[in-house]
């Protein structure tokens, strides 16, 4: 049986003015050939702003987009985007891979972090 194609997005930010994704269809070559996507954080910037509208419309854009991709979409949580999951790690390969966006092993950062403490245990 032939392994699992998976792709790994990270850091899009999309919605934010640095970003270079526009609109989400721009991604859609990387869904060419997969079996999934795993995207490791800060998708977008779900922080409170000021305009929550705009967050909500670009969240909107996004989650509609991964949704018609016809596969699944795993999203781990990132520094901006603490709450599109809650997922904030991923063991693959039967544990031969480990995928986190790498915010929660810094709690003077990300003092949300939960489980940062476990993770950074794991690490060590």
């Amino acid at each position: 049986m032939p392994e699992q194609v998976i792709r790994v997005l990270s850091d899009l930010h999309f919605g934010d003015r640095s970003s270079r994704i526009a609109r989400p269809q721009a991604l859609a070559p990387l869904a060419e050939g997969v079996d999934g996507w795993i995207i490791n954080g800060d998708s977008l910037d779900t922080r409170p702003g000021i305009s929550p509208a705009y967050t909500a419309e670009i969240r909107g854009r996004l989650d509609g987009f991964l949704h018609s991709l016809g596969f699944p979409v795993t999203q781990l949580t990132g520094n901006h985007d603490p709450d599109v999951s809650a997922l904030h790690r991923l063991e693959l390969a039967n544990g031969r891979v480990f995928l986190t966006h790498g915010d929660v092993l810094y709690p003077e950062i990300v003092p949300w972090g939960l489980d940062a403490g476990e993770i950074r245990a794991m690490i060590e």
